[in-house]
């Protein structure tokens, strides 16, 4: 009997340590289907790291609305490259003027052969903390000719990576937590340990940062100066650092058109501290600085200060994204943006859409 049991034990062990091992995307979707286990995002991105109550929101997925209406005779094929925000469940076809929509993660490679009888678009949208890494280089590299438009998945080709990946602890411990405690009595157990430690020793989990008046939650990439200065919207930014941008920014637009594409827009979506954490620090205005710089030649979409006016309604409680009402925004100016550029002859901006100084001249002919 005794041995029985520590055969039982040492199997059930195995089994889960076998959990921990296994893709994610294969096996954890089976026990989500089964109910097994329950989404560990349906609260937010950022309660899922602190497991805090006062955090807890379910999210809901936001209706599509097309709040305008194509103005251009003739086709518009929108291809995208961005993060999060954009990525499919947040944002698709229907929500976008575009007669052809296609969409790529940074770090992924988009293939493509364009028509020439539509006004081919390629869109760059970032969060603002990463912005500057995705323009460290030109991101023109994403895109390669080809003879179909097609989405080439980044993958890690090094063997020693691979296998390093796969026995991550960090991705080995986290898969072990979601099979044990991904269920409504572990979730509790997860939330009553946390806010004890909240509001006992004043300790949180550091991967978030808490406002001081503990009503907002933020990524720790948004605010930490010290271990992640090139993230921070706190840390300073040369003059020289926004020159670079500006360059990477007209650099990509040239060799896109000499591609073939017809207009490069970009939008750098701001972090949530911009918006609700203004006096943590120094803010270093990044957005403003690239937007207003002199040198810039290509057209953007700006929500900032929209975003700003609407404050605590642009932001999720308990996630790092927009709500339906600020995602409204950016697409509801994104489609204007598409618009303008597509029929606009007279080369006039648009204020907080397109960029300063844009031309006709900076485009190539659509007509």
């Amino acid at each position: 009997m005794k041995k029985a049991f520590k055969i039982t034990i040492i199997v059930l062990f195995s089994i889960i340590w076998g959990f921990g091992f296994s893709d994610y995307y294969t096996v954890y979707s089976y026990l989500y289907r089964w109910g097994i286990i329950e989404d560990e995002y349906r609260y937010g991105d950022l309660f899922n790291l602190t497991h805090l109550p006062q955090f807890k929101e379910e999210l809901v997925k936001c209706r599509s609305t097309l709040t305008s209406s194509k103005r251009s005779s003739r086709p518009i094929h929108l291809y995208a490259v961005g993060d999060s925000f954009l990525e499919p469940g947040r944002i698709d076809s229907s929500d976008l003027i575009a007669d052809q929509y296609r969409f790529m993660k940074w770090g992924d490679f988009m293939h493509f052969k364009l028509d020439t009888s539509a006004v081919n678009i390629v869109l760059i949208e970032s969060i603002e903390r990463h912005f500057r890494q995705h323009l460290e280089t030109p991101p023109v590299s994403h895109f390669i000719p080809d003879t179909a438009d097609f989405i080439e998945k980044w993958e890690e080709k090094r063997w020693m990576a691979k296998i390093d990946n796969f026995v991550y602890a960090d991705r080995v411990g986290g898969q072990i937590s979601l099979l044990l405690t991904g269920n409504p009595l572990g979730l509790k157990f997860k939330e009553l340990k946390s806010s004890f430690n909240y509001h006992v020793f004043d300790r949180h989990e550091s991967s978030v940062t808490i406002s001081g008046d503990g009503r907002d939650i933020v990524y720790y990439l948004d605010t930490d100066t010290l271990n992640f200065p090139y993230t921070s919207g706190f840390s300073r930014i040369s003059e020289s650092r926004i020159d670079s941008v500006v360059s990477s920014l007209n650099e990509t637009r040239e060799k896109l058109l000499d591609m073939g594409f017809d207009h490069l827009i970009f939008s750098v979506i701001p972090n949530k501290s911009t918006i609700l954490m203004p006096d943590y620090g120094v803010y270093n205005r990044l957005i403003e600085r690239v937007q207003s710089h002199p040198d810039l030649k290509v057209p953007y979409v700006s929500i900032i200060n929209e975003f700003r006016a609407m404050g605590r309604n642009a932001f999720l409680l308990s996630d790092s994204h927009w709500t339906c009402d600020g995602r409204l925004v950016w697409l509801t100016k994104v489609n204007e943006s598409l618009n303008q550029i597509t029929t606009d002859t007279s080369g006039s901006g648009a204020t907080n859409c397109l960029g300063p100084g844009t031309t006709k001249s900076l485009f190539r002919s659509s007509m």
